[in-house]
């Protein structure tokens, strides 16, 4: 994800932000989004008071 993607993603996960309810699917497990502050920001925010179901371990 380029800088501004990820600046525009920041936004839209900051206005739902315990306002509506947000699915996300990725590849990714979550401690390969990145260690920069932008990819730390928006995992606080989407990884409070949620559920992380793992797909992979669901179907083995």
């Amino acid at each position: 994800m380029t800088r501004a993607e990820a600046a525009l993603f920041f936004r839209l996960v900051s206005y739902r932000y315990q306002r509506s309810s947000t699915i996300i699917t990725t590849n990714k497990s979550v401690k390969d989004w990145g260690d920069g502050a932008m990819a730390t920001a928006i995992l606080d925010r989407l990884l409070h008071r949620c559920h992380v179901i793992n797909m992979e371990t669901l179907f083995k």
